[in-house]
């Protein structure tokens, strides 16, 4: 883990990935413990697509080649943990979200764009991850750098 930015209000961090799977199951094919609905996590899994899953934690889901295809993502990303009283003026900055505490709960999840990368947001425990594909992670690590910088004096 290393510490991007830590002030009293905020706290940012970036570490790779420890496991992230994607899941991706053919046309017809259903599969138990899926969440249903996009935009949330639930037990650690986000709805990416009309077929597709991610599963941010633990190990390797079990999917038979009939029903579909697991692909490690561990590799191509990284995650940025967004914390602290000022953690939300940050991320407001970062995408056209609505990131207020109502809008934006524990167990959001949002697939989105800020700053022209491609980004995967979700809100645990009142902090932000914001996970990063790998070729990116330097160049977001500077946006975040210089958005927290307006709060370092604060």
């Amino acid at each position: 883990m290393n510490t991007v930015v830590s002030t009293p209000d905020l706290t940012i961090t970036e570490t790779l990935c420890d496991a992230m799977w994607q899941i991706n199951l053919w046309p017809g094919v259903t599969q138990a413990g899926l969440p249903t609905a996009p935009g949330i996590i639930e037990n650690g899994v986000a709805r990416t697509g009309p077929r597709s899953w991610v599963v941010f934690d633990g190990e390797k889901p079990s999917v038979s080649e009939a029903d579909g295809t697991v692909t490690d993502l561990c590799h191509s990303r990284k995650r940025f943990r967004i914390e602290g009283a000022m953690a939300g003026h940050v991320v407001i900055r970062l995408a056209p979200l609505d990131f207020r505490d109502q809008a934006f709960t524990d167990g959001t999840f949002k697939a989105t764009i800020a700053h022209h990368i491609s980004v995967w947001i979700a809100r645990e425990d009142g902090a932000f991850n914001v996970w990063v594909g790998y070729t990116f992670a330097d160049t977001f690590r500077e946006l975040l750098e210089e958005t927290a910088a307006q709060w370092e004096d604060a």
